[in-house]
């Protein structure tokens, strides 16, 4: 079962790229593909829960729990969003 792929060619600034070379060493992905291909994944999750209303919490290294300060602006889902067929 093949899937299908399709291409996307990115023009970023140097700072990005710069970005994401850290995070490829820090991560020690095999490319930049695949480090653009876990964040995508990461931010899939990251979005879902926040649309189910749930808060990402930071656990400090001395044990405190804080609000993860996240600029990630989604619709939540719920009753307001279903739409009823008539």
């Amino acid at each position: 079962m093949g899937l299908s792929k399709r291409r996307l060619n990115l023009v970023i600034p140097e700072r990005a790229m710069e970005r994401l070379d850290w995070l490829r060493d820090r991560t020690d992905a095999a490319s930049h593909t695949e480090v653009i291909r876990q964040a995508l994944f990461a931010y899939e999750q990251i979005v879902a829960k926040i649309s189910e209303g749930s808060v990402l919490m930071e656990k400090t290294p001395g044990g405190q729990l804080h609000p993860l300060p996240l600029s990630v602006d989604v619709r939540p889902i719920g009753k307001a969003n279903l739409k009823v067929a008539s």
